[in-house]
């Protein structure tokens, strides 16, 4: 430990009765802690990483010797740093590839000074290696500043990349561009004086390219830079934000800086970040020059309050108060104030009603629901008005909220039974289980921008979910639905819907923005719920989502997306609307315009007896053929606007499901519902919307039984070579681990967890059926006792024996981590012995804590790791937990 002066303490967290977490061992730092560290202006510096920097100091040589293989036409001009090189056109600058630049992991940064205007509909290249699956970086004819992996898409997958337009440039002004790359993270970045601009994620794997020359400005014999570059750099790694912007300014003189926009005070919430790109103007010896707020060393007088982070460039709000964020660069200082404010009240995570805590029990696919309400409030009572436009009780609001997530959950559900209106005993595709709801009673935090100029701005996804914990709940509960409560209202435009997917970015309804959602080891969807709005609108939004990911199998499938846009909804070629088939989100069969759900004038439709090729039966349909189906409503009360709810249902319905067999030539429709219950596995698997006739699959058994102690266990799949199954667990307690899917007979592998509580029946969805997992009881003891915790750099935890339990599980984790579920990492795991000897010590300004439970050697049910502030009995979701 880099220490001034270091001490260890014990202390006890008595925050309720009964609580197994008592002991506390703290590493504490005495010394002054700097923040958002950013080098200023100095001599130019360069890292092992680096693999080409040309810094055009009056000749071509690279910083570790590098000499161009070919050199032409180019001049040396004034530089942002003592000299840049001219690349007109034409002109000629090449350098041999290897150890020069890396096809799968890198940063490209430069200067750029055009002769151009940025809106000249030109190309203009500023780095070009190889052909074919090579890489392109520069301006586009469409005046986008872009990189351009896997060129003409030689490789599978297509191109990649990734851009930002540069219209407003003029001619003989500098600017500083860098891109990123990476076949790891499978993410492009472009950044434009030091701010990330966009980003974007990819599924290909990058391929290797074989060219052994790249261009500096230029692509072959066209698309000459045409402009002054200086301070280029190639390194092989993906550059931080602080990184870029430390090179951005090595060699320039700053003179004076002022913050841009101009800012004295900026009020947030804790948790968020300020929705602003702060920046700087500096007045430098290149002119005055756009620098990011990181150019800057920043120091905050509290800390503990906000900080402007070097990693993202932002300012940060932790807790309430007041802190002075100071910037210093080129012996200039520029300062703010930071007011955090405190909520009124307390977020609260609330008792999941038992209607949405239970998926219907007929379901093929369960699909866990995390639910978060934001219900911003000045005076704990009421919405606040000013930010919700609603002026309404906070009670009567969670009445309402949760009748509107009844009806909703009810429509989802009773929409995934084909043709269920007309047979009751169809079976439904998917049930839902709210897993948790969180009430906050915040203002929702601002992210991206919608509309920069009129000051509006899409939630700030990242930061709700990520304080929320939802990679745990998506990762490790298996989570694949966040409702989100907000208000379309002020400065906030909510997403209809937003997925985010590891397996194929984002197939969203609303807008497919990269990075405004964490990606998870799962593909999950957060699905907006309007505080002013009905369940109607709630399911509408599924609704769009629906077509957004049918659309995009049916394309993965054929190439286009005919099959479910214009012979399932009935758009012509050209896109427009139809009456006579099923219908979309917006349109009934009989509408004459968009949302026309009431009409009364019947029209012939397939609807009832659809198939692609048209030859279903017929009927008149209007308003009442939906609207007057009686279907039994959670606590017997349907939403307002009933008949525009149950065309939701009537048409989702409609839709190829289970239990279904709907012929299209010699093929036959899948259970489109699949996509929605697990979207991961169905697209690896390569399922489509239809599938060869002959298709037959069947299971060697229905069912297993396991004892507490849990197991593993299999069960055979038989069908005919090219008909393709998958294999989704329903329970977070069944873990498949092999033969997740297939394209022929195979074998599904699962391991099922231990049991420490009642006996509990799970299920797999294994192609197209229900395998039912049936585990006994298990008996666990009761809370363990005191911690006592001696020593100092050798610690020892003791406990007192537990009735009933004969081995003991420990988790240590680091103080910080103790929110949102997460209870430390396993540190001894069945042990028989009373006490544990921890050896390790905490990093500087970080504390450990620990938590044992019981467990009993014969059932293997382990006990409580006790309860938490709120009473509530916790449940670790630390990646690293016991087993």
């Amino acid at each position: 430990m880099n220490t001034l002066l270091t001490f260890r303490m014990w202390a006890s967290l008595q925050v309720q009765s009964q609580l197994s977490l008592v002991a506390l061992v703290a590493a504490i730092l005495i010394q002054g802690t700097s923040h958002s560290v950013a080098a200023i202006a100095g001599p130019a510096t360069s890292d092992s990483h680096d693999l080409l920097v040309l810094r055009f100091d009056g000749n071509l040589i690279g910083e570790s010797g590098e000499a161009p293989t070919q050199a032409q036409g180019y001049s040396f001009q004034t530089g942002v740093s003592d000299r840049g090189v001219l690349l007109p056109s034409p002109s000629k600058l090449f350098y041999a590839s290897a150890n020069n630049i890396s096809a799968l992991e890198g940063t490209f940064e430069c200067w750029i000074k055009p002769q151009w205007n940025g809106n000249d509909g030109q190309g203009h290249m500023l780095l070009s290696w190889g052909g074919g699956g090579g890489i392109l970086i520069g301006k586009d004819g469409a005046n986008n500043m872009r990189i351009i992996l896997n060129r003409f898409g030689a490789a599978p997958g297509g191109e990649v990349g990734v851009a930002f337009n540069v219209a407003t440039w003029q001619a003989n002004e500098w600017h500083h561009v860098a891109f990123t790359w990476s076949n790891t993270s499978k993410r492009l970045q472009a950044f434009s004086g030091g701010k990330l601009q966009a980003e974007q994620s990819f599924t290909i794997n990058l391929p290797a390219i074989t060219s052994t020359s790249l261009q500096i400005g230029g692509d072959g014999t066209g698309s000459y830079a045409q402009a002054v570059l200086d301070n280029l750099r190639i390194s092989d790694i993906v550059r931080t934000p602080l990184e870029i912007s430390n090179h951005m300014v090595e060699g320039l003189t700053i003179f004076t800086w002022t913050l841009d926009p101009p800012t004295s005070l900026v009020e947030l919430w804790p948790t968020w970040y300020w929705w602003v790109s702060l920046g700087i103007s500096a007045d430098t010896n290149a002119g005055t020059l756009s620098l990011p707020a990181l150019a800057a060393s920043w120091t905050s007088t509290r800390p503990e309050v906000a900080v402007l982070e070097s990693s993202t460039g932002r300012v940060h709000a932790f807790a309430p108060g007041t802190t002075l964020l100071t910037g210093s660069l080129g012996g200039t200082q520029n300062s703010f104030t930071v007011k955090v404010v405190k909520p009124v009240l307390a977020p609260v995570e609330e008792a999941v009603d038992p209607y949405l805590a239970t998926a219907t029990g007929d379901y093929l696919f369960k699909v866990p629901v995390v639910v978060l309400r934001y219900f911003p409030t000045t005076n704990g009572t009421t919405l606040d008005p000013a930010l919700t436009g609603m002026n309404l009780s906070l009670a009567a609001m969670k009445t309402r909220a949760e009748r509107i997530e009844k009806q909703h959950k009810f429509m989802l559900e009773e929409g995934s039974r084909f043709r269920g209106y007309a047979n009751a005993m169809m079976p439904r595709a998917l049930g839902y289980q709210v897993i948790k709801v969180i009430t906050v009673y915040e203002d929702i935090p601002p992210g991206f921008p919608a509309d920069a100029g009129n000051g509006t701005y899409f939630p700030d996804y990242n930061t709700i979910l990520v304080r929320w914990g939802l990679d745990r709940l998506v990762n490790q509960l298996g989570a694949k639905e966040v409702w989100l409560w907000q208000y379309h209202f002020g400065r906030i435009v909510p997403n209809e819907s937003n997925m985010s997917s590891p397996t194929t970015g984002d197939i969203s309804n609303s807008y497919r923005t990269t990075g405004d959602q964490p990606i998870y080891a799962r593909t999950y969807v957060t699905y907006g719920i309007n505080l002013g709005r009905e369940a109607n609108e709630a399911t509408h939004n599924h609704g769009h989502q629906l077509e957004s990911i049918l659309g995009h199998a049916n394309f993965l499938q054929d190439g286009n997306n005919s099959l479910f846009w214009e012979r399932f909804v009935g758009l012509n070629g050209a896109r427009q609307w139809q009456m006579g088939r099923c219908g979309d989100t917006h349109h009934p069969p009989n509408a004459d315009t968009d949302y026309d759900y009431y009409n009364p004038t019947p029209a012939w439709s397939d609807i009832e007896d659809w198939n692609p090729d048209h030859t279903g039966s017929q009927k008149l349909v209007s308003a009442s053929t939906w609207g007057g189906i009686p279907y039994p409503w959670p606590d017997g009360v349907s939403p307002p606007g009933t008949t525009e709810a149950q065309w939701y249902i009537y048409w989702m319905q409609a839709m190829p499901g289970r239990g279904g067999s709907i012929p299209f030539g010699t093929n036959r429709m899948t259970n489109w519902w699949t996509f929605t219950g697990d979207w991961d596995l169905s697209i690896q698997a390569g399922l489509g919307l239809y599938e060869t006739s002959s298709c037959a699959f069947g299971l060697s058994s229905t069912s297993q039984s396991f004892t507490p102690c849990g197991g593993t266990g299999s069960v055979d799949v038989t069908c005919g070579a090219g008909c393709k199954w998958i294999a989704s667990s329903n329970e977070p307690w069944i873990i498949v681990t092999a033969g997740k899917f297939g394209a022929q007979s195979g074998t599904v592998s699962f391991t099922v967890k231990n049991d420490s509580g009642a006996a509990r029946v799970g299920t797999i969805a294994i192609a197209g059926q229900m395998f039912t997992v049936n585990q006994g009881a298990g008996s666990p003891p009761g809370e363990v006792g005191p911690l006592t915790v001696t020593g100092n750099a050798n610690t020892s935890i003791a406990w007192p024996t537990l009735a009933g339990a004969q081995l003991y599980d420990v988790s240590r984790g680091s103080l910080p981590g103790i929110g949102n579920g997460s209870y430390g990492g396993c540190m001894a795991n069945d042990i028989a012995a009373l006490s544990v000897l921890d050896t390790s010590m905490p990093a500087a300004t970080t504390a450990y804590f620990y938590l044992v439970r019981g467990v009993h050697a014969v059932t293997c049910a382990a006990g409580t790791w006790g309860r938490d502030s709120a009473g509530r009995e916790r449940v670790n979701l630390d990646t690293g937990a016991c087993p």
